[in-house]
């Protein structure tokens, strides 16, 4: 449910000046709206976690992934209208509130179903990259690590956000609506900025059916002269080293079916590196990653399974099986409880991730990964309640 505010207290909650500024405006037409998400979560690791002591404690319970968000936007004019949302998190610096994402949106009306977006924008790629935070907008107590891990151990599929430039344009064929969205700009990613990004996107849908085809590329590149990625330890400044000035080319399909009450989901993505300061070995870090899930509304109640894997051509290898169940409590609640197992096998040296998250655990996704030849496997307990307003 969207609610009108006044500018004033936009303002206060806003950090960016263009939000501030052109809500302040747009509040003299009462055209502020905002809306907003939480989720309560919680995880509990058991298992072989030798080489994730740094990380985790056996038996104890984390809660770096809850979080809220607050989502503000305003119309301009009949053509312009700006939109931010500000996001606490335990993952990021102990829920310190920052601006997530910020941008003006231009639909010229002599060019219709045509947008483009300028600014701090949301990653558009895959199934739930747009809404990588809104629990209550998937099945799971978090969107799979396989493919969905922003630190510098995750498969480097995708980002948070993207500092730049969108132009989309839309229509329909029949039944189908149809989307298709080309971007243009820069991303951190766990192992540093990634420039020269360049992709597009084409979604097309219906009631029953989704599908998203996406591909980009860009540059690692080092931020003052130096790679900026949270890696130490001997893999960790090898893998900055080799892949620092190397392109990565990413290739993404996703699609969800719903036939009657069931629910089938589906995502894959390559990952190809190439050139970088050590080229000959940069296609080590090449991955294929993908997960398949289905679930089975009956009335509030939808169980679910959820089969994913990460495999890295240099070694490294994540497999999950997740088994889990949501409630809708309501239309805006949601409770989910999973259990899942994780299958893990690296190289021949442990990676040791540091990042925003200091000594989290993991950022929807592992933070250490195992020696080669040594196998652990985590059982997880994850439990969550989303709401959206």
């Amino acid at each position: 449910m969207k609610n009108n505010v006044n500018g004033l207290s936009v303002a206060l909650m806003c950090s960016g000046t263009i939000i501030i500024s052109s809500t302040a405006f747009a509040a003299q037409n009462g055209d502020i709206k905002w809306s907003g998400f939480a989720s309560a979560s919680a995880s509990q690791v058991s298992g072989g976690i030798e080489e994730y002591r740094r990380r985790f404690e056996n038996g104890k319970t984390e809660y770096s992934n809850t979080r809220i968000g607050l989502n503000i936007s305003a119309k301009i004019s009949d053509d312009i209208s700006v939109a931010g949302q500000i996001l606490m998190a335990g993952r990021e610096d102990e829920y310190a509130a920052h601006a997530d994402w910020v941008f003006i949106t231009y639909s010229p009306h002599q060019l219709k179903n045509t947008a483009f977006k300028l600014g701090r924008i949301k990653f558009a790629t895959l199934l739930n990259s747009e809404v990588y935070d809104v629990g209550y907008a998937y099945p799971w107590v978090s969107v799979p690590s396989e493919i969905y891990d922003f630190t510098a151990s995750g498969s480097q599929a995708t980002y948070e956000v993207m500092s730049g430039a969108n132009v989309s344009y839309g229509s329909y064929i029949g039944d189908f609506d149809w989307k298709i969205q080309a971007f243009v700009g820069e991303a951190d990613s766990g192992l540093g900025t990634v420039d020269s990004l360049i992709g597009s996107v084409l979604a097309v849908n219906n009631d029953d059916l989704e599908f998203r085809l996406g591909y980009h590329q860009g540059t690692l590149v080092e931020d003052d002269g130096e790679p900026s990625g949270g890696l130490v330890g001997k893999l960790g400044e090898l893998k900055e080293e080799q892949l620092v000035g190397a392109d990565k080319e990413v290739t993404n399909l996703g699609v969800i079916w719903n036939i009657s009450n069931l629910r089938i989901s589906a995502e894959y993505v390559s990952v190809d590196w190439s050139g970088g300061r050590e080229a000959e070995q940069t296609d080590l870090f090449d991955t294929n990653s993908y997960y398949v899930s289905a679930g089975y509304r009956m009335g509030d109640w939808m169980p679910m399974i959820t089969l994913a894997e990460m495999d890295e051509e240099g070694g490294t290898n994540q497999e999950s099986i997740t088994l889990g169940v949501r409630y809708e409590l309501s239309r805006s609640t949601a409770v989910k409880l999973e259990w899942q197992s994780i299958d893990i096998a690296g190289r021949a040296e442990p990676l040791y991730v540091e990042n925003e998250q200091g000594d989290k655990f993991f950022q929807s996704g592992l933070a250490i990964l195992a020696e080669d030849g040594v196998e652990d496997k985590l059982t997880m307990i994850n439990f969550s309640i989303d709401v959206v307003f």
